[in-house]
């Protein structure tokens, strides 16, 4: 559930691909176009740490980020910055100490406009260990990059949940001790149709965000959908007021 102006509301939107790729689909005219065509309200705005991402030129991200940022903006388009940790998996690795840095430039730079949302690890997984890093890994990171977000603002930040997003229920009785905190989940429709109670028991005790989604299989194979488990998590958001946030928006041809 997503508050504005103090009312109870539910966002539609999409994510952008990683953003060192897909680039001429991320352009003022596009984001008009999901907009007023696709009625979307939100964009995902994906930092890839690695993966030819942020990490091999930290200013050309910056400056591209800022830009993206603009044009939501201009559009009145509410919008997230995803630090988006694929890969070590686990957001305390060697990326630490940049995201803080980055998390301190953007909501210093942007933490006063209404639209930002602060996205600080997608899917902590277990690329580093059997199992993936647990929440209270996962949140000894969290309080410190909230701590540095919070010196400029107050907008919402999401935090990412163990095993690529889709445990939520290990949050339920140890939440972050802060004002303005969502947590994500995860889910493709053609493959984790058993993940529905995963996200509907913890709907009623904590702030859930569905920061990532698709009508496809995890493993993004080619001609492989599912529209009726598509339309059925469609509608435990509809019911739930789960805002959303559709993999991806690019023209690789199977998200």
């Amino acid at each position: 559930m997503f508050a504005a102006n103090g009312k109870q509301t539910q966002l539609k939107g999409l994510s952008s691909h990683g953003i060192q790729w897909y680039e001429n689909c991320y352009t003022k005219a596009s984001l008009q176009a999901i907009r007023d065509d696709w009625k979307a309200d939100l964009f995902r705005i994906t930092v890839y740490v690695n993966e030819d991402g942020y990490n091999t030129d930290t200013a050309k991200y910056i400056k591209k980020i800022d830009q993206i940022i603009s044009w939501c903006e201009e559009l009145g388009m509410y919008y997230m910055v995803d630090w988006h940790v694929l890969t070590p998996g686990d957001p305390l690795d060697l990326t630490y100490s940049k995201a803080k840095a980055f998390f301190s430039y953007m909501s210093k730079k942007h933490g006063n406009t209404p639209n930002i949302m602060f996205e600080i690890c997608n899917e902590p997984n277990p690329n580093v260990e059997k199992g993936g890093p647990s929440w209270a890994r996962i949140k000894s990171y969290a309080d410190p990059i909230i701590a540095e977000i919070r010196k400029y603002s107050k907008n919402i930040v999401i935090v990412g949940t163990p095993q690529w997003n889709q445990m939520p229920s290990d949050v339920v009785g140890n939440e972050i001790k802060a004002d303005n905190v969502m947590y994500s989940f995860h889910f493709y429709a053609a493959s984790h149709s058993n993940l529905k109670g995963n996200l509907t028991s913890v709907c009623n005790k904590i702030p859930m965000f569905v920061t990532e989604w698709g009508i496809g299989s995890a493993q993004e194979l080619e001609n492989v959908v599912d529209t009726v488990e598509a339309y059925d998590w469609l509608q435990i958001f509809k019911k739930n007021k789960i805002t959303w946030s559709y993999w991806s928006y690019s023209d690789k041809g199977n998200t």
